[in-house]
This record gives structure tokens, sequence and C-alpha cells, in this order.
């Protein structure tokens, strides 16, 4: 049995405290492993009651506690992967610069088979709660799912001296262009309510979501990962870890197009 410490940085979203786990399930092998989670702030905090309703994970013990002491500590968002097995330059994401491009975050099918098949043993720990599966139950599996990390908040989604303002025009042009090219109804999963209703007019009767969706409740967001896995085929806004996130669930199964590629359009 190994033990870990996991530390993501401050603020990090349900995608993002996913793959931390399962980077520390990935260094530590197929043997059980203990992770001792830092509960500092609400973020953190809210990670005990998703593992404890909506997720369980084979061969795992989530203790929610901070231990600095415990070796190794992983305090990375990105999926842990040994750098010399990718060449430098392998990701062309903007956030993976700094590494060298050694990352596999945001590539889907461009990431080496053998590490594919190594994480898919990994997330195959995963598995929804019964509570989890009823909530999915309530609407037909989706052949085509669409994800969509944009918001019409300005001030939430750029920020000040934000080098993504602009460009949020241009994303959603290419989500409605996309919605267009699907033959029969999508799974809708956005972030912004304003959002969700454009499309939905845009798009009378060709995309739907979870019946009465908060999208505050952890419940809800763990069950639109496991829909759009389930997928065939996904649409992903480019630089979101929550689209990511559920192709890994599921298993890699669905064909993943990306809006936005190699363009910082996530938030």
């Amino acid at each position: 049995m190994s033990t870990f410490h996991a530390n993501p940085p401050p603020g990090t979203g349900i995608g993002n405290r996913l793959k931390a786990i399962a980077s520390a399930c990935m260094i530590n092998g197929n043997s059980h492993v203990t992770i001792w989670w830092d509960q500092g702030g609400w973020y953190h905090n809210q990670t005990k009651y998703i593992l404890e309703e909506a997720l369980t994970i084979d061969n795992t013990t989530i203790i929610n506690q901070v231990n600095m002491e415990i070796q190794p500590s992983y305090h990375e968002w990105r999926l842990w992967v040994n750098p010399e097995r990718l060449p430098k330059g392998f990701s062309k994401n903007l956030y993976n610069r700094d590494f060298d491009g050694r990352c596999i975050d945001y590539e889907y099918h461009n990431i080496p088979k053998p590490i594919i098949d190594e994480y898919k043993l990994v997330w195959n720990r995963f598995h929804p709660t019964e509570t989890i599966l009823k909530r999915v139950s309530q609407i037909p599996q989706p052949k085509t799912s669409i994800q969509v990390r944009i918001s019409k908040d300005k001030e939430w989604s750029m920020g000040p001296g934000s080098d993504r303002a602009g460009i949020k025009t241009e994303c959603l042009d290419l989500v409605i262009h996309a919605i267009e090219k699907i033959d029969g109804p999508a799974y809708l999963a956005a972030i912004d309510e304003e959002i969700v209703e454009l499309l939905k007019y845009a798009f009378p009767g060709k995309l739907y979501t979870l019946p009465n969706l908060n999208r505050k409740s952890f419940v809800d967001a763990i069950a639109e990962l496991v829909i759009m896995g389930q997928s065939d085929n996904l649409h992903v806004t480019d630089y979101s870890t929550f689209g990511e996130v559920a192709w890994w669930l599921g298993g890699c199964h669905a064909h993943v197009k990306k809006f936005g590629e190699n363009k910082n359009f996530s938030w």
C-alpha cells in the first residue's frame, strides 16, 4: 500500500480534482493508494462529499486532512506522465508550454496508445454511485454530446486584463456551426444557463439537458460527466477539463472534436 499527498491549486474544479486523484493512482500503479487530501477551501472540502455520494474508487482511500510530510506529493491539476515518454513539444496546447509540451492534457486521441491504455486502467477504478446512475437514467443516452465552457458573464469569464476578450463570440460561432452539422438530438452540457437558452432557441428540439439541472450540484456535475463519456461523439471546449474527464471516465470511447483547438477558449 502506498501513501500520497494530493494538493491541486486552490479553486480547482471537479475535473481537476479527479485528475489529481487519477495521477496519484497512476504514480502508485495497481497497488492500493491512500491519498491525503487538502480540505482547505470550499472546493477541496467538497471533494469529500463527491467521493461519498457520487463516486467510488477501487483500491483507493481518501483521508480528508492535510499531511505535507507524506511523500510523494503532487500539486498539479495536470495528469501525471513521465516526461521521458513524450518528445519535447508533443503538446501544442498553450497551458502545456511551461512543461516543454511534455503533457497529455487535452490531447485526447493524440496521446500515445500505451499511455492511454495505462490511464484507462486507472479511470476504470472510478465508479458512479447508484445516486448518479439514477440521475443519468432520467434521459435517453445520447449518441452525441456537446460541452460548452463559455459564459456570458464578462467579469467572471475573462477577468481584468485577460487575453480572452473578443474570442468568446468566435468560440460560440464554432459551437453553432458544429450543432448545425449534427444529425438528430444531442445532449448539451454548458456552464452558463444563458448559453443553454440561446442554443436551445437557435435549435428548437435538437438539444436537451438533465431535467431540473442544478449547476451547483456535484451530483449533477458527475452525472453529466457520465452522460458525455458514454456518447459516441463528444464535442468539447478546448482547455476544459470537464469534457476531458468525461472522455476518460467513458473509457476513451467517444470520438472527440474540439472547439477552438489551441486557442484559449475555456473560460
